[in-house]
């Protein structure tokens, strides 16, 4: 498919991003205050596996890039890239349309659903009206498959 329109990448929106990063300074900070503290029990388990996960969404926000052209979508993390280098493959994903078998809405979010293999989640990206206008244009919004709304089947 060939695709008039250039290439586009898209980004995590602001807010997913300062999310990340907040939730990420509050837990660490509760962890080096209760390590100062000599606090080493649940609590500071309980902490640190939330800043952990905090660290991991703070990757994932602001290393994601998406990117969209005529042949397919791109999901790319560019930390995750560069921690794995020469491991290839990990932190990158790829999505050509001719393999999409439907796309689900789900309000902000699509997913993208191949005909093997799993969803591909487009959410909480900058531009969203952009990047829906670029996936129903790609697929042929009024041809079958077209949008669906869940449930239309088992999860993945």
């Amino acid at each position: 498919m060939t695709d008039p329109i250039a290439p586009r990448v898209f980004r995590r929106t602001l807010t997913a991003r300062l999310t990340s990063l907040t939730a990420l300074l509050l837990f660490g900070t509760a962890v080096a205050l209760r390590a100062a503290a000599g606090d080493y029990g649940a609590g500071f388990i309980v902490v640190t596996t939330l800043a952990l996960a905090a660290l991991a969404g703070s990757i994932s926000a602001w290393g994601d890039r998406f990117v969209f052209d005529g042949d397919g979508v791109t999901w790319e993390n560019t930390a995750l890239v560069a921690l794995a280098a020469g491991r290839g493959g990990v932190g990158r994903r790829r999505l050509a349309w001719r393999d999409v078998a439907r796309v689900q809405a789900h309000r902000p979010a699509l997913f993208l659903v191949p005909y093997r293999g799993r969803r591909m989640a487009l959410d909480a990206i900058e531009d969203f009206e952009e990047v829906r206008r670029r996936v129903e244009g790609a697929i042929g919004a009024g041809a079958p498959p077209g949008l669906s709304t869940p449930p239309a089947d088992r999860p993945r």
